[in-house]
């Protein structure tokens, strides 16, 4: 799954559909001066995941991964990212339950706001 919220700002991202409920697992690329990526998905959906990004722009040109944590579902394809762009900086911290959402949308907002094509 692929889709831009607008022209800086891409979610890639699996759902899963459950019976009663639906899973997402997203990531987000924010473009602008530095590209920089936000979480990845779990490992089984890391090819796909690559060739989302690798459609709008080379992992290669990504300055910069952060993880709001190391749980496989947010960082499981950090090797698959890593495998083609062995010196990718990236970050990992565990943040309370509801605060990466909150941090993500707050960050995605600021970077709407400023950032230039």
């Amino acid at each position: 799954m692929k889709y831009s919220l607008n022209p800086h700002i891409f979610v890639f991202g699996k759902t899963i559909n459950k019976s009663k409920i639906s899973i997402s697992f997203l990531s987000y690329l924010l473009r602008g001066k530095q590209n920089i990526l936000i979480d990845t998905v779990p490992d089984r959906a890391a090819e796909a995941y690559i060739q989302d990004i690798e459609s709008v722009l080379p992992v290669s040109q990504i300055d910069a991964l952060s993880l709001n944590h190391s749980e496989e579902d947010h960082s499981g394809a950090l090797q698959a990212v890593l495998d083609r762009h062995p010196n990718l900086p990236y970050t990992a911290r565990r943040l309370r339950k509801n605060a990466s959402r909150k941090n993500i949308r707050q960050l995605i907002s600021a970077l709407s706001s400023t950032v230039k094509a």
